[in-house]
């Protein structure tokens, strides 16, 4: 359906730390998502992939990151 989004990811996603040491995980970085997402579909992917960035920063903290950290967004328009 129009404004459906598809994200990709890569494990530096769910195994990124912050400065506790606890993983972010499928949970939080879904639950995360889905609210990025529910922002509104007139979010392009590139608004969508920023705030996922944004909310993976605040995440992290001051953790030097361990991982590679890759994901693909794509907005169904």
């Amino acid at each position: 359906d129009p404004g459906d989004v598809l994200a990709m990811y890569t494990d530096g996603l769910t195994e990124l730390r912050n400065a506790s040491g606890d993983m972010l995980g499928l949970q939080l970085l879904g639950s995360g998502f889905t609210r990025i997402c529910m922002q509104g579909p007139s979010q392009s992917a590139a608004e969508v992939a920023y705030h996922l960035n944004l909310l993976l920063e605040q995440f992290r903290g001051d953790r030097m990151p361990e991982d590679d950290r890759a994901f693909l967004v794509a907005r169904r328009r």
